[in-house]
């Protein structure tokens, strides 16, 4: 018997040591969202485009798979809201379709009514009890009058690339963001913003075919309005323009040869220099046909004869420039020929 009490007293121990014993029982959870993440802006053309992030997550960092009310109000906004309860009695609601399920808002909203106004924009979202999130705002955005999409855009390839023109803005001070893709199928990326209605694209190969089309935008200070994208156009560079024609031609006689040189050109397509040599002004032929550098020694030729010598420029596509302005040299006699001059022994 009083072995059975003994064991009996050493579980009744060993059970209030640990075995089952239950702490004060904790509060219910909030279930307080966290306020919604990367709220961002744009007028675009008529509307404003507002985005943002709702991650379901609670300040207690618990997940909820589903939510309440979605809050998203447009008010005032000369500075950053400092009493949001102020700035919230004055903003006005937007009408959202929201299904309550976390993930990312996408809304259109008619501007107009905001046009020329400073305003801040604010979102908030309330867990499934009816809690509300803190509330999230924007910088002030300025509403300006809707941009029109830029109209009459051109593309002319010329010796320099592709160059761009469009008609300028009739009203609201605007600059001009250009977009190209390559064709066929390649993604649209914003090649320069300019305040110009035109623009020089350099940076085209020869052959390949791109599409161009230009975006209007706001450069009202503290405005972040922009256009529907103009209609697209497409072009291939074909390059048909040839080099400059080379100048400052030189010729100087020597008892061996006529010695050429002339003024380098600076193309970055420059593939070589060709040179004419003619005895009348009239019949022209080719001495050389691709030279590297700009001097070529004509070895070709006869004593006390008169030349005629004209330079051309050829780039890489084999587009040729004018002939230069000609140069006249007389041959030496064979008398010369037989004594050298000091100056083809002086030192080059």
């Amino acid at each position: 018997m009083r072995a059975g009490l003994l064991l009996i007293a050493t579980c009744y121990s060993a059970w209030l040591a640990g075995c089952g014993y239950v702490g004060d029982p904790l509060p219910p959870a909030l279930n307080i969202p966290v306020p919604p993440s990367s709220l961002r802006v744009q007028q675009k053309a008529d509307k404003l485009v507002v985005e943002f992030e709702v991650s379901g997550l609670t300040t207690e960092q618990t997940l909820l798979r589903r939510l309440g009310k979605l809050d998203v109000r447009i008010g005032p906004g000369e500075t950053q809201p400092a009493d949001l309860s102020r700035w919230e009695a004055q903003a006005q609601p937007v009408e959202t379709q929201w299904t309550g399920t976390p993930g990312k808002v996408y809304l259109e909203i008619p501007a107009g009514r905001w046009v020329n106004q400073r305003i801040v924009v604010g979102a908030r979202v309330a867990g499934p009890q009816g809690r509300w999130s803190e509330w999230v705002t924007t910088g002030p955005l300025v509403v300006v009058p809707p941009l029109e999409r830029p109209q009459q855009l051109t593309a002319t390839v010329v010796a320099g690339g592709i160059q761009l023109t469009w008609a300028c803005a009739a009203s609201s001070p605007v600059g001009y963001r250009v977009f190209r893709r390559q064709l066929p199928g390649d993604k649209w990326l914003q090649q320069v913003t300019t305040n110009e209605c035109g623009w020089l694209d350099a940076e085209v190969e020869h052959g390949v075919s791109y599409a161009y089309r230009i975006q209007a935008v706001s450069t009202v200070p503290g405005s972040a309005a922009e256009s529907e994208p103009s209609v697209e156009i497409e072009t291939t560079m074909i390059d048909r323009f040839p080099p400059a024609t080379p100048t400052g031609v030189r010729a100087v006689a020597t008892p061996a040869a006529v010695e050429l040189s002339w003024d380098a050109n600076f193309e970055k397509d420059l593939a070589c220099y060709r040179v004419y040599r003619s005895e009348d002004g009239r019949d022209w032929k080719p001495v050389a046909e691709c030279i590297g550098t700009p001097a070529y020694q004509d070895r070709q030729i006869e004593t006390q004869r008169e030349y005629l010598y004209a330079i051309t420029a050829v780039d890489l596509r084999g587009n040729e420039s004018a002939r230069s302005e000609a140069v006249r040299v007389a041959t030496l006699a064979d008398s010369q020929a037989s004594a050298p001059s000091h100056e083809e022994k002086a030192p080059r």
